[in-house]
């Protein structure tokens, strides 16, 4: 995997640099953002936990893609500025919480209402359809 940095740019504001690379990938499929992730770490000298990659886009028929990553200064930065779901696609998929299991909630029965209620709701419409003829 041979990674090309296009961009790097310097965003003060949230103290961070944004960088926008090429990746070559020989036979295989599209790297891992884990992989990325490590690779462009070491190729820009900096800790593979203070970088983000944002998104990947393979090219179709080609083995190349165009990957815009940010890195951070400091792991604070890093949480304050990173969406959720953005730093959820940075763990280890063993890490990672299944999506589809959601703990069974437990079905709470409804109160009916008791049968004194009922006999005593039920004479009250009779009446009204005999006050009507």
């Amino acid at each position: 995997m041979e990674i090309k940095i296009l961009e790097d740019k310097k965003q003060l504001l949230f103290s961070r640099r944004a960088v926008v690379g090429e990746v070559e990938f020989g036979e295989g499929k599209t790297p891992s953002r884990i992989d990325l992730r490590n690779e462009m770490a070491k190729q820009m000298k900096v800790e593979s936990k203070l970088l983000s990659i944002r998104k990947i886009e393979t090219a179709y028929g080609l083995r190349k893609a165009r990957v815009e990553a940010y890195i951070y200064q400091s792991e604070a930065e890093l949480e304050k500025a990173e969406p959720k779901h953005i730093k959820k696609r940075h763990l280890p998929k063993e890490a990672k919480p299944a999506e589809g299991a959601v703990e069974p909630k437990k079905e709470e029965k409804k109160a009916e209402p008791k049968k004194e209620e009922k006999a005593a709701a039920e004479p009250k419409k009779v009446e009204k359809a005999e006050e009507k003829k």
